[in-house]
């Protein structure tokens, strides 16, 4: 039977582990903010597509008040008395 391994014992100093712990806070930091940039990015084309539909749903508002107007004087004329 072979022999067991040892684990490896631990020989860092604690200046060394908080470095350690400290780079891992970095690391967990800089993702956070790579987040934040992808959802900035995100948010923005989005905001353009809406303004996008905004500028294409103006003639269209235009267009149905129009025919909202014409539809009433062809109502009011219908009905006016004879």
């Amino acid at each position: 039977m072979p022999p067991k391994k040892r684990e490896k014992e631990d020989t860092r100093n604690a200046l060394e582990l908080e470095i350690e712990a400290a780079a891992r806070d970095v690391q967990k930091g800089e993702a956070a903010v790579q987040n934040c940039r992808n959802a900035a990015l995100e948010l923005s084309t989005h905001s353009s597509r809406i303004k996008q539909l905004e500028q294409d749903l103006a003639p269209k508002d235009a267009e149905i008040r129009a025919v909202q107007d014409r539809f009433v004087r062809l109502l009011e004329s219908a009905c006016a008395p004879r």
